[in-house]
């Protein structure tokens, strides 16, 4: 018997008259793992929703075909039975916490299922440790990252040791360490516990890694369902899909070497090149100087802040932001990346030392003060959205500035033409996808034209397509003279995009530089606290022992 069974599957929601989905059809067997990928809109959530019999139940619209969940009619069985045997974790941690603390968080569906005090507890313990957030069972959700709110939620999920899991691009705000940790232990739970996985993820250089399938999802449709070296050798088909293709798949497929199939992996792909490997070349770019003798922007000047709950999320940090720079801050989950960025908009005051900001000490402006100098893109969008239309979100802040209508009305036209939501003005933002409504949240800070620009993980959840976009956008931006500053786990947008780059750990300043130096000498460094550059960097570096930051540096030399 198979575990999931879905039949010329059709959903369209009541509010439209076109369909989400459109005749899905495919079968998952018992103890598979299988991904799920596709570009915004594509249908992903909508499959996943009805998959786990929530959906069905609890939104009107209108469904035909069917889903067999090891056995059962899943549109038709009741929420409560099939809890029992599927989970789902949502790329939004903060739509499913409902307590008030981590260890009750993990514990909440264990006592819907009326275990026992000893193995609940016994349960939870082991869930934590499995995700990293053992220590954190006291902490409530908003003394949390985003990273860690989703490790939280997996928590949750892994601790009910459920028949089917569902992830919907719930790995997405983890750093690189935390997502390798829960995707081996995802595959090693389902081999213990013979759990069926189908996971949802734009990012295929991990993707690959795990699943034993992958289905392609295309404007509501099925458009191919495999083995990830038979998907991932139509690299022609994904890219006009709008599908990000594994790096170390691109630079085999660029260079000829798919004999025997498309590598997958950078250790596949070290090997499938090796007979290439005297003719590789690298075509470095020049070397980024910083702009030592620009203006300087913003200054921290031995900066800690500590939060109520005692935590210290920055620890001593002394930073020079120069204008003009193109700027990305990585680090782990928990690093202090947030509170860097809500400290330069004078959200929060720092506990010791200065932050000047275009000459002004924070702790003496507020934000509304900064606000038509420095735009904020929340991580999470719906921090900042307030109106019940997507063209009165970007316009309530042009019209707090008090322009007149007609610059009010190009400006949001502008911007939203720039993010990719043209035609969406009378749309509620609740209405859109958390991908969308993180588009929406940086056109309305993009309508303002600030002259520093904070983007807190911009490509979180967004398909190839649209992290291209805006990445191409922050990047014309810069050349316009605005200062970007991004944080991101997108390390192959960092290596793209980023100027220089600000490593950040445990509240503490652990490296800077220009991106190609602190991805081609520190990567030791990087690697203790559990970064890794994109697998070019590394591929590269292990066959010609130089690192290349993008597919595009790596060519085959002329032969003398």
């Amino acid at each position: 018997m198979s575990a999931v069974r879905v039949k010329d599957l059709w959903w369209r929601y009541h509010t439209s008259r076109e369909w989400i989905l459109k005749g899905v059809d495919f079968e998952v067997e018992r103890g598979e793992f299988v991904g799920i990928v596709g570009p915004s809109g594509a249908g992903k959530t909508t499959l996943c929703l009805l998959v786990a019999g929530v959906l069905s139940k609890s939104v009107k619209g209108e469904c035909k075909g069917r889903v067999e969940l090891f056995g059962k009619d899943a549109l038709r069985t009741g929420v409560r039975q099939l809890s029992e045997e599927v989970a789902i974790v949502l790329q939004d941690a903060d739509t499913q916490f409902v307590t008030m603390r981590v260890l009750e968080e993990v514990a909440f569906p264990l006592e819907n299922l009326g275990l026992s005090r000893e193995e609940i507890l016994e349960r939870v313990s082991e869930a934590l440790e499995f995700v990293g957030m053992k220590g954190y069972e006291w902490k409530h959700p908003h003394e949390l990252s985003g990273g860690q709110k989703q490790r939280v939620a997996i928590a949750a999920a892994l601790a009910k040791r459920p028949r089917l899991l569902i992830l919907d691009e719930a790995t997405s705000d983890l750093d690189p360490l935390g997502k390798r940790e829960v995707l081996s232990v995802v595959s090693r739970l389902r081999k213990e516990y013979e759990v069926t996985v189908m996971i949802v993820d734009h990012n295929t250089d991990d993707l690959v890694k795990f699943v034993d399938r992958v289905i392609v999802l295309e404007g509501g449709r099925v458009a191919a369902f495999g083995e990830p070296r038979a998907i991932f050798s139509r690299i022609e088909q994904l890219r006009t899909i709008g599908i990000r293709i594994p790096q170390p798949t691109e630079v085999a497929f660029k260079l000829g070497a798919a004999n025997g199939g498309l590598p997958l992996t950078v250790e596949e792909a070290a090997k499938a090149l090796a007979p290439l490997k005297e003719r590789l070349c690298l075509l470095n770019g020049d070397a980024y100087e910083s702009p030592s003798g620009c203006e300087r922007l913003v200054s921290f000047t031995d900066v800690t802040y500590v939060y109520e709950d005692g935590t210290v999320a920055l620890d001593g940090l002394s930073l020079n932001i120069r204008k003009g720079e193109f700027l990305a801050v990585i680090g782990p989950n928990g690093s202090g990346k947030t509170t860097m960025a809500k400290l330069m908009v004078s959200l929060i005051k720092p506990t010791s030392g200065r932050v000047e900001v275009m000459g002004a000490d924070t702790r003496a402006v507020s934000p509304t003060m900064l606000f038509s100098k420095v735009g904020y893109v929340f991580q999470n969008p719906d921090y900042q959205l307030v109106c019940d239309t997507v063209y009165d979100e970007v316009a309530f802040p042009l019209r707090q500035l008090g322009l007149d209508e007609e610059e009010v009305r190009e400006r949001v036209q502008w911007a939203l033409a720039s993010v990719g939501l043209t035609g969406l003005e009378e749309t509620p933002p609740f209405f859109l996808s958390k991908g969308e409504r993180q588009r929406l949240a940086l056109a309305t800070v993009l309508a303002v034209k600030p002259q520093l620009l904070i983007v807190d993980e911009p490509t979180t959840g967004q398909d190839e397509r649209n992290s291209r976009r805006i990445a191409e956008l922050l990047a014309q931006l810069n050349k316009a003279g605005v200062t970007i500053v991004v944080i991101t786990h997108d390390l192959r947008l960092v290596s793209e995009y980023a100027e220089r780059v600000v490593v950040l750990n445990n509240g503490r300043l652990v490296t800077e530089g220009s991106t190609r130096k602190v991805f081609t000498e520190h990567l030791e460094t990087l690697a203790s606290i559990g970064l890794e550059p994109p697998p070019v960097t590394r591929l590269m570096k292990e066959l010609v022992g130089r690192p290349a930051l993008t597919v595009r540096e790596v060519v085959l030399c002329e032969r003398a």
